[in-house]
Parts: C-alpha cells; structure tokens; sequence
C-alpha cells in the first residue's frame, strides 16, 4: 500500500516479500558503519524483524517505517520512516539505502515525502533524527530538510556521541 508518491520514489508499506530486500540492506557495510548491526543474517530472521520493525506499528498504529521504491522500475531501493526511541518523547526520521541508490537526491525526496505524510497527518507536530557527525551527507540533507542541531547523545555501548536534531512540522 503506497501511502506517499513523490517523482521519482514512492513510500509503501513492508510486507514479508521484502525479507531478501532488507537482508541485503541490513548486512551492507555502510548500514553497519552508519546504523549498526542488526545481526540480521537470514531469510527468517528478516521476516522476523519485518513482523516487529513494520507490520506491528502498522496494526497498532505507532511509528513506523516504509519502504522507498524507485518508480521508473519498481525496485525497492531504501527505508524511509519514524522510530519511537526510547531515549526521545518524539518520533526519530531515519532512512537507509542500498549504496547503489546513495548521492542521487533519492534520499532527500523520500525524507521530504514522509515529512509531508506526516505533517498531512497531523500526528507529530515535531520530530527528531540522530546522525554519525562523520556522516556529512546525513547532517547535509537533515539541514536541507529543515532540521536543526540541538546537542550530542551517546546512545550505544561503543561511546560513538551521535549528534541530535529537531524539526517542527
């Protein structure tokens, strides 16, 4: 079910056809540099993980993330959406893509897409997103997307600060 479309991506809900899509996104290096390691390794604990991280918020209502698809062919190419952390009031906008899609603006247009679902939604009226200062590119289209730097955090058991932004809706 497609629940925003922009010009070149469209955001649709998971369902577990996509197991093969994420274990491939999950285990590539810059997921695993970037995000961390989910320790996702085969077909059933994707769909594992599809049932917890989508399909459940789905059901219940809470934030939740999407798939980005690449229109032109219908390949799914990202995630795109909203985390309920545990250390935020706020929902967190994430994403992640396949490298082969990175540094083509596909990002940006789904951020901005989600953004605009939610704000049409009227369900948070701000929200939050924590990036590696060492990913430029992320804390470049967080800027252009309207958010703003508030501090640092550190959020895992390796020390790694990441640094915390917020935008109103």
């Amino acid at each position: 079910m497609k629940i925003a479309t922009g010009e070149r991506v469209f955001l649709r809900k998971a369902n577990l056809n996509d197991a093969g899509f994420l274990l491939r996104l999950l285990n590539q290096k810059s997921f695993i540099d970037n995000i961390r390691d989910k320790g996702i390794k085969t077909q059933q604990q994707a769909e594992e993980h599809i049932e917890q991280a989508y399909l459940i918020p789905y059901q219940i209502g809470t934030p939740a993330a999407y798939i980005v698809v690449e229109a032109s062919s219908n390949t799914s190419i990202g995630v795109c959406g909203l985390y309920q952390r545990t250390f935020f009031n706020i929902p967190d906008l994430g994403y992640a893509f396949l490298d082969d899609f990175t540094g083509k603006g596909y990002a940006s247009e789904a951020a901005r897409l989600l953004m605009e679902y939610v704000r049409s939604e009227e369900s948070h009226p701000k929200l939050s997103a924590i990036t590696l200062e060492s990913n430029t590119a992320s804390m470049n289209l967080l800027s252009k997307a309207g958010f703003r730097p508030v501090g640092k955090i550190i959020i895992d058991d390796d020390f790694t600060p990441v640094v915390v932004f917020r935008c109103q809706l």
